[in-house]
């Protein structure tokens, strides 16, 4: 009987926020939204390197199969053809990526990650 008396005393301190002083460090957010931007500088300049190195194998891959009998012929423009349209996917979710970020925060990515 006592135990769930304190018990029923001790269940509302497990989900009570603690209260911690003020720090001058910059607060978690702050942290995150600079990680954040950083990473979506650092991709921004990537990506385009990356697609065109994505479509040189697919052209080779295709230009590879060309050398073979019929049914690597197959294959390989087949995976060609996959290559080119992961690509163009992936072109895709870069150019609306943005725009849904900037949405969902109700403001410009680029206002947002000016200062990092």
């Amino acid at each position: 009987m006592d135990n769930k008396i304190l018990l029923v005393l001790a269940l509302p301190m497990l989900f009570a926020a603690p209260s911690a002083p003020k720090s001058t460090e910059p607060q978690f957010a702050d942290k995150l939204v600079s990680i954040m931007c950083n990473l979506y500088f650092q991709i921004e300049k990537i990506i385009p390197v990356l697609l065109v190195i994505s479509i040189a194998v697919a052209a080779l891959v295709y230009l590879g199969s060309q050398l073979f009998g019929a049914e690597t012929k197959a294959k390989g423009s087949s995976m060609a053809q996959s290559i080119i349209i992961g690509t163009i996917v992936t072109v895709l979710i870069i150019l609306i990526a943005p725009w849904i970020v900037s949405s969902l925060l109700g403001q410009d990515l680029n206002s947002v990650c000016s200062g990092y």
